[in-house]
């Protein structure tokens, strides 16, 4: 009978990405808060290209939008965005997953 040693040497994690511009089709595959916030973010940098500028929210271009609106605009979909990329991990809402006995 053999017996097998295993020793763990790292534990790391690998996250493969399309791009975000989809080279067979040529459309853009990120989310809508991804796509969000980076809009929100250079319109707000002051950098934003044309297509920034042109994003539309609620059939209103980001560039029609106040400093405060878009400020609004961005909170939310932060929040959108961060609940997006813990369900991609599998994270819970609530916290980590703690158990305990008595």
């Amino acid at each position: 009978m053999t017996h097998e040693m295993k020793s763990l040497i790292s534990r790391e994690s690998l996250t493969l990405e399309p791009s975000a511009i989809d080279r067979v089709t040529g459309s853009d595959i990120r989310s809508t808060a991804r796509k969000a916030v980076k809009n929100i973010e250079a319109i707000l940098a002051g950098g934003a290209t044309i297509e920034a500028r042109r994003y539309k929210i609620n059939n209103r271009e980001l560039e029609r939008y106040s400093i405060a609106e878009l400020l609004q605009l961005l909170s939310f979909w932060r929040k959108e965005l961060a609940d997006e990329e813990r369900k991609e991990k599998g994270a819970s809402k609530l916290g980590p997953h703690i158990e305990f006995r008595i």
